[in-house]
């Protein structure tokens, strides 16, 4: 699914059909590996009356996300979602993250819309806009070149990693404002954004290792993990 992570783009116009592989994509559900196994994180298809939105999302199929109501209960969605997001590219389907939507569901997070594309779901490497890397990491790293072209809410990519000799540490970057400073925590839509940004890591580095260490400060970001490759994919 890693060559998706490079050609996806945002589908919002559909066609209308139903999607035909909704047996293939429930038994995919089960292949889904978690950021955190112990947080209560579901994923179902749904009907899109399900999911309530003020956008024009033109679609006949939805996926909604249900999880625990804290960071790592969002990150936990995004991780695993963005998984599901990968493999309907995968299908040759197309596929958005629907951030400004609701359902009824208690402990609903967030939901994706997908179909059969009116137009291309992929696109052109050039076309994809993403800072520059100096904004995105302290020093050039093949191995984070997955997480460089992750999806993220309003295109924000609200992450920064640094280097510690074996080691790569995912930041968080408060947004700007008289509201916001760095005693904030991530809003939500961040929160699921950073699971995505590690999903995407994951997907094409299956072997590395996350962890969270402690006392880690930077002047301007927050800490959220600790990341390690194998040797051999470096």
């Amino acid at each position: 699914m890693k060559e998706y992570i490079y050609k996806r783009k945002s589908v919002r116009n559909y066609k209308k059909e139903r999607v035909k592989e909704l047996d293939v994509i429930e038994s995919f559900l089960s292949e889904i590996v978690p950021l955190d196994a112990s947080i209560q994180t579901k994923i179902k298809i749904v009907e899109k009356d399900q999911i309530h939105t003020i956008l024009p999302f033109k679609t006949l199929n939805c996926i909604e996300i249900t999880s625990e109501k804290t960071i790592q209960g969002r990150m936990n969605a995004g991780f695993m979602g963005a998984q599901l997001e990968l493999y309907l590219y995968s299908l040759g389907l197309g596929a958005c993250w629907m951030g400004m939507a609701s359902s009824k569901e208690e402990n609903y997070c967030i939901s994706l819309c997908f179909g059969y594309p009116n137009t291309s779901s992929y696109r052109e490497v050039l076309q994809f806009k993403r800072k520059e890397w100096s904004d995105f990491s302290d020093q050039l790293d093949e191995n984070l070149k997955p997480a460089y072209y992750a999806p993220s809410s309003m295109n924000s990519q609200p992450w920064y990693f640094t280097h510690e000799t074996n080691k790569v540490h995912l930041w968080y970057i408060p947004k700007s404002g008289m509201f916001h400073s760095l005693k904030c925590t991530p809003d939500k839509n961040n929160q699921i954004d950073l699971g995505i940004c590690l999903a995407y890591l994951y997907v094409s580095h299956k072997n590395m290792k996350i962890s969270k260490e402690k006392n880690k400060k930077h002047l301007n970001y927050l800490y959220i993990c600790t990341i390690q490759f194998k040797e051999e994919e470096k």
